[in-house]
């Protein structure tokens, strides 16, 4: 693999949504549709790649009926953690609060961390409990925190809670940006420039998409109303269609509307196709559409002086 190649292994028990999160991030398959289609399961090692900015990521998904051969085949587990950036492992909340299962799930991230070590692999183990929207809300706040205390003092490992429900995804798109722009440098800006443009705003949220329309990066207020996200992300995936077309026959720079909710949306086409990166979308509720518009600007200059400058 090349030096900007990165290896993520996806491995996990059956149905747990390992290939679900790969295709929900890297191929901008809708959630929903995940979840009224569930997918076959993987069988073997399926291994997809895919260029997100200024890496290219390698994913190694495993089958969850014999996920566990890995643990005790030296020729699997070379193959398939050899040369790996990331391990995620992946468990969901039904097993984790079925007392076998969970003592399953916390003996399967002992395994894997004593492999890192015996091996002498450079890979980061990073867990995933995914399906926590089956957490009562009122709960999850208690539940996170209670599981990640036990992951901490347990492993010391990273955990992210993850779900694909409409809601709750942008939680899965959070975590993988977090993950990833540890090695990504552009990233890395996207994001920076993206927070520090919307720190002193209120029911606000910014994204950037790239050549394929995926999210590649985002922020949001801590205000800002989460049962929107799903709306929004299917709505700006119609605007792009929309977008596509209108350039095909005149020079659009940006497209301006107002949802029922009073929320104000711009779409942006940013300058940047040789770096893959194609619409920043801005949305607020309290920013009208002509600072929306100035904001857009101002976000695009300083994304043009330091993607293509590093200034």
């Amino acid at each position: 693999m090349s030096i900007n190649s990165k290896k993520i292994v996806l491995i996990g028990r059956p149905e747990v949504g390992k290939t679900s999160v790969k295709q929900v991030i890297f191929e901008g398959i809708s959630p929903q549709d995940l979840i009224e289609t569930p997918l076959k399961p993987t069988r073997g090692l399926a291994t997809s790649q895919y260029n997100w900015l200024d890496l290219d990521c390698v994913i190694f998904d495993t089958a969850g009926q014999n996920y566990q051969d890995i643990f005790v085949q030296e020729k699997k587990q070379l193959r398939i953690f050899g040369g790996s950036s990331i391990i995620l492992y992946l468990f969901d909340y039904i097993a984790w609060v079925e007392e076998e299962d969970k003592e399953v799930i916390l003996k399967d991230i002992a395994t894997i961390q004593e492999i890192l070590a015996q091996g002498d692999y450079k890979s980061e183990l990073i867990l995933f409990l995914h399906k926590f929207d089956l957490v009562q809300e009122g709960e999850r706040k208690k539940f996170i925190a209670e599981v990640s205390e036990e992951i901490k003092k347990e492993f010391g490992e990273r955990i992210f809670f993850t779900s694909i429900v409409p809601k709750l995804i942008y939680s899965l798109y959070s975590a993988i940006y977090e993950i990833l722009s540890t090695f990504s440098e552009k990233r890395a800006i996207l994001k920076e420039v993206l927070d520090e443009n919307i720190k002193e705003l209120s029911n606000s949220m910014f994204f950037i998409t790239n050549e394929n329309n995926n999210i590649i990066a985002q922020t949001m207020t801590k205000d800002f109303e989460i049962s929107y996200i799903h709306t929004i992300h299917y709505l700006i995936a119609q605007l792009n269609e929309t977008l596509e077309e209108m350039k095909e026959t005149d020079q659009i720079n940006h497209l301006i509307l107002q949802t029922r909710e009073e929320l104000n949306i711009i779409m942006n086409f940013l300058d940047l196709e040789e770096f893959k990166l194609k619409n920043l979308i801005l949305i607020s509720e309290t920013l009208t559409s002509n600072k929306l518009i100035w904001k857009a600007g101002d976000i695009s200059r300083v994304l043009n002086k330091k993607i293509k400058y590093g200034r």
